[in-house]
């Protein structure tokens, strides 16, 4: 069975926090997708609603 994991990282505008917790997932054979969110991964002034793309 193949494992895939994906990760909202939160509100630390880095997914660097998560390398270590990442390479052990890894290594235990899962597949991780770190998603790179607008506002959360880097600083944004633009407001997103539902109808954002």
């Amino acid at each position: 069975m193949k494992k895939e994991l994906y990760i909202i990282h939160g509100w630390t505008y880095s997914i660097e926090p998560w390398t270590s917790v990442v390479s052990i997932l890894r290594l235990k054979g899962v597949t991780v997708h770190q998603l790179r969110v607008p506002g959360l991964t880097n600083e944004s002034d633009a407001v997103w609603d539902i109808g954002s793309q």
